[in-house]
């Protein structure tokens, strides 16, 4: 699949790296240009065991990009990945104004191409709760021409020091969306396809319909022991 990551902090960074790895198309879009600069040089500007590594390897095999240009990210990808900061307000919770921000950027590139001419699946990762999943692009950019795209919820579950096994051999990978699943499951097919995950099974949920904040459809993958 072809996938854009928002964000080369943390989350962003191991995402893209270990999607890449796994043979995705990835584009990670930074608005800092001295640390895209870093990056397409083949720098890690994070400390995490085995990162360095897989930045490069992406690098060297064209599957792994870096760009400050949120519309060459959109015209790339089929997986919009939101992993950008939602730090903690005063009153304890996130700040999703970065997320919104993102958004935004997303929903101008997609107006500026025309509306786009395929199926976009827009994903918020990191640490993800209910209530937090970000308005659509196409409502926070302030336009009023249809989008065709689907916002998903994709928890990170990443330790550091461990982030990068973490991802290639997770024992779950959680997918939520207010849809009825059957467009948003497809981004499950940029995860990773280790033993451990190819042993799992998919099943899906339904949270009550008297939790509107919740996202409607959930899927969880976990593995079994192998």
């Amino acid at each position: 699949m072809r996938v854009t990551v928002f964000g080369a902090g943390y989350v962003g960074l191991v995402s893209a790296a270990c999607l890449a790895e796994v043979g995705n198309q990835v584009v990670v879009v930074e608005v800092d240009p001295e640390r895209v600069a870093l990056l397409a040089e083949g720098g890690c500007p994070i400390f995490e065991p085995g990162l360095p590594e897989l930045l490069e390897k992406g690098r060297r095999s064209g599957r792994l990009r870096f760009t400050d240009r949120a519309a060459d990210g959109v015209g790339h990808g089929e997986f919009l990945l939101i992993a950008v900061g939602t730090p903690p307000g005063e009153d304890g919770s996130a700040d999703l104004s970065h997320v919104l921000a993102v958004a935004r950027a997303i929903g101008t590139a997609l107006r500026a191409a025309g509306g786009g001419d395929r199926d976009q699946v827009h994903g918020a990762g990191g640490h993800a709760r209910a209530g937090c999943a970000p308005r659509s692009p196409g409502s926070s950019s302030g336009g009023g021409s249809r989008l065709d795209f689907e916002v998903v919820s994709n928890p990170e579950f990443l330790k550091e020091g461990a982030a990068v096994q973490d991802f290639l051999r997770p024992d779950r990978i959680v997918l939520g969306s207010h849809s009825d699943g059957r467009r948003s499951s497809g981004c499950g097919r940029s995860m990773p396809r280790s033993s451990a995950v190819m042993s799992g099974s998919w099943s899906w949920t339904r949270p009550p319909r008297s939790s509107p904040s919740t996202p409607r459809t959930r899927c969880s993958r976990r593995a079994s022991a192998s």
